[in-house]
């Protein structure tokens, strides 16, 4: 997974995941983007080889692993992100 990030604070956040389907992915990068203090407006989800949401003439994002959260602000928010038992499963349907 990769990420473009602007530099400013509440600026829009952009992440590649490797696939569609990449739910790990997702899930890793939900989690960090959580902790750094990122509010889901802030977000916009694509996946590798697609263009940039919201612009329809960019280049295709390329997907790339652990370099998503590389861009992130630092974590404002401590300890750990938990949900329902029962989202995870639903995250997997959904996928």
């Amino acid at each position: 997974m990769s990420a473009r990030s602007a530099d400013r604070a509440g600026a829009m956040h952009t992440f590649a995941l490797d696939h569609p389907a990449d739910l790990e992915g997702w899930r890793e990068t939900a989690r960090a983007a959580y902790l750094a203090g990122l509010q889901p407006h802030e977000v916009l989800w694509t996946s590798a080889g697609q263009p940039s949401p919201g612009d329809l003439f960019a280049a295709p994002v390329a997907g790339n692993g652990a370099d998503a959260t590389a861009a992130l602000p630092a974590p404002v928010n401590e300890g750990e992100l938990r949900v329902p038992r029962g989202f995870m499963q639903l995250a997997r349907e959904v996928v």
